[in-house]
Protein backbone atom coordinates (compact mmCIF):
# COMPACT_ATOMS: atom_id res chain seq x y z
CA UNK A 1 0.00 0.00 0.00
CA UNK A 2 1.73 3.16 -0.77
CA UNK A 3 1.83 6.46 1.36
CA UNK A 4 -0.71 7.94 0.17
CA UNK A 5 -3.47 4.74 0.63
CA UNK A 6 -1.78 4.29 3.95
CA UNK A 7 -2.72 7.96 5.20
CA UNK A 8 -6.06 8.33 3.98
CA UNK A 9 -6.72 4.99 5.51
CA UNK A 10 -5.14 6.31 8.53
CA UNK A 11 -6.59 9.92 8.80
CA UNK A 12 -10.40 9.50 7.40
CA UNK A 13 -11.22 6.23 9.52
CA UNK A 14 -11.46 8.49 12.66
CA UNK A 15 -12.38 11.63 10.96
CA UNK A 16 -16.01 13.10 11.09
CA UNK A 17 -17.04 15.83 9.28
CA UNK A 18 -19.34 18.10 11.69
CA UNK A 19 -22.34 19.58 10.14
CA UNK A 20 -25.14 22.74 9.90
CA UNK A 21 -27.90 22.69 7.72
CA UNK A 22 -29.26 25.18 5.15
CA UNK A 23 -32.62 25.06 2.78
CA UNK A 24 -33.13 24.44 -0.45
CA UNK A 25 -36.52 22.51 -1.11
CA UNK A 26 -37.21 19.48 -2.88
CA UNK A 27 -40.14 16.66 -2.26
CA UNK A 28 -40.15 13.95 -0.29
CA UNK A 29 -42.66 11.24 0.94
CA UNK A 30 -43.98 9.03 4.31
CA UNK A 31 -44.18 12.63 6.29
CA UNK A 32 -47.32 13.23 8.40
CA UNK A 33 -45.50 16.48 9.80
CA UNK A 34 -44.09 19.93 8.32
CA UNK A 35 -41.37 20.90 10.76
CA UNK A 36 -39.04 18.45 13.29
CA UNK A 37 -37.60 20.73 15.84
CA UNK A 38 -34.78 18.56 17.14
CA UNK A 39 -34.55 20.66 20.88
CA UNK A 40 -32.36 18.73 24.30
CA UNK A 41 -35.26 18.31 27.11
CA UNK A 42 -32.81 16.46 29.41
CA UNK A 43 -32.85 16.67 33.69
CA UNK A 44 -29.42 16.29 35.81
CA UNK A 45 -29.10 12.75 36.35
CA UNK A 46 -30.41 11.65 33.12
CA UNK A 47 -27.87 8.75 31.83
CA UNK A 48 -28.05 7.01 28.32
CA UNK A 49 -26.14 3.69 27.25
CA UNK A 50 -25.11 3.52 23.79
CA UNK A 51 -23.27 0.46 21.99
CA UNK A 52 -20.64 1.42 19.59
CA UNK A 53 -19.72 -0.40 17.05
CA UNK A 54 -17.01 1.06 14.28
CA UNK A 55 -15.96 -1.35 11.64
CA UNK A 56 -13.00 -0.96 8.94
CA UNK A 57 -12.43 -2.55 5.66
CA UNK A 58 -9.77 -2.19 2.64
CA UNK A 59 -9.46 -3.87 -0.30
CA UNK A 60 -7.22 -4.00 -3.62
CA UNK A 61 -8.21 -5.70 -6.73
CA UNK A 62 -11.74 -7.24 -4.61
CA UNK A 63 -9.12 -8.69 -2.09
CA UNK A 64 -10.10 -7.54 1.38
CA UNK A 65 -6.45 -6.68 2.35
CA UNK A 66 -7.30 -5.33 6.38
CA UNK A 67 -10.42 -6.01 8.62
CA UNK A 68 -10.40 -3.54 11.46
CA UNK A 69 -13.26 -3.42 14.12
CA UNK A 70 -13.68 -2.50 17.87
CA UNK A 71 -16.90 -2.56 20.28
CA UNK A 72 -17.70 -1.30 23.35
CA UNK A 73 -20.34 0.46 25.71
CA UNK A 74 -20.23 4.08 25.86
CA UNK A 75 -22.33 6.03 28.99
CA UNK A 76 -24.17 9.56 28.10
CA UNK A 77 -24.77 11.17 31.32
CA UNK A 78 -26.11 14.74 32.30
CA UNK A 79 -23.98 16.12 35.22
CA UNK A 80 -25.18 19.57 34.90
CA UNK A 81 -28.81 21.34 33.72
CA UNK A 82 -29.17 25.29 33.14
CA UNK A 83 -31.53 27.85 31.78
CA UNK A 84 -28.85 28.30 28.87
CA UNK A 85 -26.67 25.21 28.51
CA UNK A 86 -25.72 21.02 30.07
CA UNK A 87 -22.62 19.84 31.32
CA UNK A 88 -22.42 16.04 30.10
CA UNK A 89 -20.13 13.40 31.21
CA UNK A 90 -19.55 11.06 28.30
CA UNK A 91 -17.37 7.61 28.98
CA UNK A 92 -16.15 5.75 25.42
CA UNK A 93 -13.03 3.67 24.62
CA UNK A 94 -10.17 5.23 23.22
CA UNK A 95 -8.20 2.02 21.82
CA UNK A 96 -6.45 2.34 18.59
CA UNK A 97 -7.01 -1.05 17.00
CA UNK A 98 -3.77 -1.13 14.63
CA UNK A 99 -0.24 0.12 13.84
CA UNK A 100 1.96 -1.25 11.20
CA UNK A 101 4.78 -2.80 13.23
CA UNK A 102 3.08 -2.88 16.47
CA UNK A 103 1.37 -6.23 17.54
CA UNK A 104 -2.41 -6.54 19.24
CA UNK A 105 -0.95 -7.37 22.57
CA UNK A 106 1.35 -4.49 22.52
CA UNK A 107 -1.13 -2.24 21.62
CA UNK A 108 -3.35 -4.21 25.08
CA UNK A 109 -0.15 -3.30 26.98
CA UNK A 110 -0.87 0.46 27.34
CA UNK A 111 -2.90 1.68 30.22
CA UNK A 112 -3.59 4.90 28.52
CA UNK A 113 -5.56 3.36 25.64
CA UNK A 114 -8.68 2.14 27.45
CA UNK A 115 -11.85 3.77 29.08
CA UNK A 116 -11.90 7.49 28.87
CA UNK A 117 -14.12 10.19 30.51
CA UNK A 118 -14.39 13.45 28.65
CA UNK A 119 -16.63 16.41 30.31
CA UNK A 120 -18.31 18.61 27.56
CA UNK A 121 -20.53 21.11 27.64
CA UNK A 122 -23.76 22.05 25.11
CA UNK A 123 -26.36 24.88 24.67
CA UNK A 124 -29.80 24.88 26.01
CA UNK A 125 -30.95 23.02 22.89
CA UNK A 126 -28.23 20.64 23.10
CA UNK A 127 -25.89 22.00 20.81
CA UNK A 128 -22.29 20.74 21.12
CA UNK A 129 -20.01 23.29 22.14
CA UNK A 130 -16.62 22.17 23.23
CA UNK A 131 -14.99 19.52 25.55
CA UNK A 132 -13.93 20.55 29.01
CA UNK A 133 -10.62 18.33 28.94
CA UNK A 134 -9.51 17.82 25.65
CA UNK A 135 -6.01 18.85 27.33
CA UNK A 136 -5.73 15.99 29.35
CA UNK A 137 -7.07 13.88 27.16
CA UNK A 138 -4.75 14.33 24.59
CA UNK A 139 -1.76 14.60 26.69
CA UNK A 140 -2.95 10.71 27.70
CA UNK A 141 -3.61 9.24 24.46
CA UNK A 142 -0.16 10.82 23.09
CA UNK A 143 1.45 9.37 26.11
CA UNK A 144 0.70 6.67 24.66
CA UNK A 145 1.88 6.57 21.73
CA UNK A 146 5.13 7.72 22.61
CA UNK A 147 5.36 3.99 24.75
CA UNK A 148 4.30 2.65 21.70
CA UNK A 149 7.13 4.04 19.28
CA UNK A 150 9.63 2.81 22.39
CA UNK A 151 8.65 -0.61 22.12
CA UNK A 152 10.18 -0.60 18.71
CA UNK A 153 13.49 0.91 19.59
CA UNK A 154 15.23 -2.62 20.02
CA UNK A 155 13.59 -3.74 16.68
CA UNK A 156 15.32 -2.97 13.21
CA UNK A 157 15.70 0.79 12.69
CA UNK A 158 13.63 0.80 9.46
CA UNK A 159 10.53 -0.43 11.99
CA UNK A 160 11.14 1.84 14.06
CA UNK A 161 11.09 4.91 11.77
CA UNK A 162 8.22 3.21 9.63
CA UNK A 163 6.38 3.45 13.43
CA UNK A 164 7.24 6.88 14.41
CA UNK A 165 6.47 8.35 10.76
CA UNK A 166 2.92 6.37 11.10
CA UNK A 167 2.39 7.97 14.00
CA UNK A 168 3.26 11.49 13.55
CA UNK A 169 0.19 12.78 12.18
CA UNK A 170 -1.64 11.26 15.33
CA UNK A 171 0.49 12.97 17.66
CA UNK A 172 -0.20 16.66 16.01
CA UNK A 173 -4.09 15.67 15.73
CA UNK A 174 -4.40 14.96 19.60
CA UNK A 175 -2.78 17.52 20.28
CA UNK A 176 -4.99 20.17 19.09
CA UNK A 177 -9.09 21.02 20.58
CA UNK A 178 -10.40 20.50 17.22
CA UNK A 179 -8.03 17.02 16.79
CA UNK A 180 -9.67 15.68 20.31
CA UNK A 181 -13.19 16.73 19.72
CA UNK A 182 -13.70 15.47 15.55
CA UNK A 183 -11.48 12.74 15.94
CA UNK A 184 -11.13 10.90 18.65
CA UNK A 185 -14.32 11.70 19.75
CA UNK A 186 -16.02 11.08 16.38
CA UNK A 187 -19.90 9.71 17.52
CA UNK A 188 -20.47 12.78 20.05
CA UNK A 189 -20.58 14.59 16.70
CA UNK A 190 -23.29 12.03 15.66
CA UNK A 191 -25.33 11.84 18.68
CA UNK A 192 -25.94 15.78 18.87
CA UNK A 193 -25.73 16.20 15.00
CA UNK A 194 -29.51 17.34 14.81
CA UNK A 195 -30.00 19.14 18.20
CA UNK A 196 -30.45 23.09 17.40
CA UNK A 197 -32.34 22.67 14.31
CA UNK A 198 -35.84 23.07 12.99
CA UNK A 199 -35.71 20.89 9.65
CA UNK A 200 -38.76 20.85 7.30
CA UNK A 201 -39.72 17.20 6.97
CA UNK A 202 -41.06 17.76 3.04
CA UNK A 203 -37.99 19.38 1.97
CA UNK A 204 -34.63 17.66 1.30
CA UNK A 205 -31.91 20.74 2.96
CA UNK A 206 -28.67 21.11 0.29
CA UNK A 207 -25.95 23.29 1.76
CA UNK A 208 -22.41 23.48 1.56
CA UNK A 209 -20.63 23.25 4.53
CA UNK A 210 -17.38 24.00 6.39
CA UNK A 211 -15.73 21.10 7.94
CA UNK A 212 -12.99 21.44 11.15
CA UNK A 213 -9.56 20.21 10.14
CA UNK A 214 -7.96 18.37 12.74
CA UNK A 215 -4.62 19.10 11.96
CA UNK A 216 -5.22 23.32 12.32
CA UNK A 217 -5.48 24.49 8.21
CA UNK A 218 -8.21 25.60 6.93
CA UNK A 219 -11.92 24.34 7.04
CA UNK A 220 -12.53 21.89 4.34
CA UNK A 221 -15.70 22.17 2.40
CA UNK A 222 -17.98 19.62 1.78
CA UNK A 223 -21.53 19.36 -0.55
CA UNK A 224 -24.20 17.62 1.99
CA UNK A 225 -28.20 17.50 2.00
CA UNK A 226 -30.59 16.46 4.80
CA UNK A 227 -33.63 14.92 4.16
CA UNK A 228 -36.78 12.75 5.72
CA UNK A 229 -37.84 9.12 5.31
CA UNK A 230 -40.33 9.02 8.18
CA UNK A 231 -41.74 11.29 11.53
CA UNK A 232 -43.74 9.74 14.25
CA UNK A 233 -45.67 12.76 16.14
CA UNK A 234 -47.19 10.56 18.61
CA UNK A 235 -43.84 9.36 19.88
CA UNK A 236 -41.46 12.26 18.91
CA UNK A 237 -39.39 9.79 16.44
CA UNK A 238 -37.98 10.03 12.94
CA UNK A 239 -35.94 8.99 10.70
CA UNK A 240 -33.51 10.85 8.32
CA UNK A 241 -30.86 10.34 5.93
CA UNK A 242 -27.31 12.60 5.58
CA UNK A 243 -25.27 12.47 2.92
CA UNK A 244 -21.93 14.46 2.17
CA UNK A 245 -19.36 14.26 -0.01
CA UNK A 246 -15.76 16.93 0.65
CA UNK A 247 -14.45 19.13 -2.06
CA UNK A 248 -11.86 17.44 -4.04
CA UNK A 249 -9.37 20.21 -3.93
CA UNK A 250 -9.95 21.19 -0.34
CA UNK A 251 -9.46 17.11 0.72
CA UNK A 252 -6.17 16.51 -1.57
CA UNK A 253 -4.42 19.28 0.01
CA UNK A 254 -5.40 18.05 3.31
CA UNK A 255 -4.30 14.69 2.73
CA UNK A 256 -0.74 15.89 0.96
CA UNK A 257 -0.38 17.48 4.62
CA UNK A 258 -1.11 14.05 6.25
CA UNK A 259 1.51 12.54 3.64
CA UNK A 260 4.34 14.74 4.23
CA UNK A 261 4.36 13.85 8.25
CA UNK A 262 4.42 10.76 7.11
CA UNK A 263 6.88 10.16 4.64
CA UNK A 264 11.08 10.30 5.29
CA UNK A 265 12.13 13.78 5.52
CA UNK A 266 13.14 14.95 2.32
CA UNK A 267 10.71 13.72 0.40
CA UNK A 268 9.15 15.55 -3.05
CA UNK A 269 5.70 14.95 -1.58
CA UNK A 270 4.55 16.59 -5.05
CA UNK A 271 6.71 13.90 -7.17
CA UNK A 272 4.89 11.11 -4.65
CA UNK A 273 1.31 12.32 -5.04
CA UNK A 274 1.49 13.74 -9.19
CA UNK A 275 -0.78 10.53 -9.90
CA UNK A 276 -2.98 9.86 -7.04
CA UNK A 277 -6.56 10.62 -6.77
CA UNK A 278 -9.17 10.54 -3.72
CA UNK A 279 -12.64 9.95 -3.39
CA UNK A 280 -14.79 9.93 -0.37
CA UNK A 281 -18.78 9.85 0.11
CA UNK A 282 -20.83 9.66 3.14
CA UNK A 283 -24.31 8.23 4.22
CA UNK A 284 -25.58 8.45 7.46
CA UNK A 285 -29.13 7.18 8.74
CA UNK A 286 -30.55 8.46 12.03
CA UNK A 287 -32.83 6.84 14.23
CA UNK A 288 -34.15 9.63 16.09
CA UNK A 289 -36.15 10.64 19.33
CA UNK A 290 -36.47 14.26 18.50
CA UNK A 291 -38.03 14.80 22.13
CA UNK A 292 -36.34 14.40 24.28
CA UNK A 293 -33.77 14.91 22.27
CA UNK A 294 -31.54 11.58 22.06
CA UNK A 295 -30.33 9.02 19.22
CA UNK A 296 -32.21 5.44 19.31
CA UNK A 297 -30.00 3.93 16.14
CA UNK A 298 -27.38 5.58 14.05
CA UNK A 299 -25.58 4.08 11.17
CA UNK A 300 -22.99 5.75 9.14
CA UNK A 301 -21.33 4.21 6.08
CA UNK A 302 -18.08 6.47 4.42
CA UNK A 303 -16.75 5.38 1.36
CA UNK A 304 -13.04 5.82 -0.16
CA UNK A 305 -11.41 5.42 -3.41
CA UNK A 306 -7.90 5.94 -3.13
CA UNK A 307 -6.16 5.78 -7.12
CA UNK A 308 -2.13 6.00 -7.55
CA UNK A 309 -1.30 5.58 -10.82
CA UNK A 310 -4.36 3.72 -11.35
CA UNK A 311 -3.78 1.34 -8.53
CA UNK A 312 -7.11 1.85 -6.77
CA UNK A 313 -7.18 1.09 -2.81
CA UNK A 314 -10.97 0.69 -1.40
CA UNK A 315 -11.93 1.50 2.17
CA UNK A 316 -15.44 1.37 3.69
CA UNK A 317 -15.50 2.72 7.11
CA UNK A 318 -18.75 1.99 9.26
CA UNK A 319 -20.29 2.84 12.97
CA UNK A 320 -23.42 2.05 14.35
CA UNK A 321 -24.53 3.94 17.15
CA UNK A 322 -27.23 1.85 19.23
CA UNK A 323 -29.43 2.59 22.78
CA UNK A 324 -28.89 0.10 25.06
CA UNK A 325 -31.56 -0.66 27.72
CA UNK A 326 -30.18 -1.56 31.18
Amino acid sequence: MSKFHTACYLFFGGFFFCTTPSIHAQDSTLIDTAFVPFVAYWATGDTYTFKVTKVKKSWNDIKVNKIDSTSYLSTFTVQDSTDSSYTISYRFQNAINSIPGITAEQLKSIPEFGMEEAIYKTNELGEFLYVENTEEIGERIKRGLNKLVALTKDRPKETYEKVKRFISPFMQIYGSKDGVEYTLLNELQYIHFPLGAELSSIDTFTYEDALPNPMGGEPLKANASIYFQEVDTLDYYCQFTHRMVPEQEDIFNFVKEIVSSMLPEGTDTEEALKNAELNIETENIFLYFYYPGIPYYISSLRNMDVSVDGVHTYTTEQIFIEMVDE
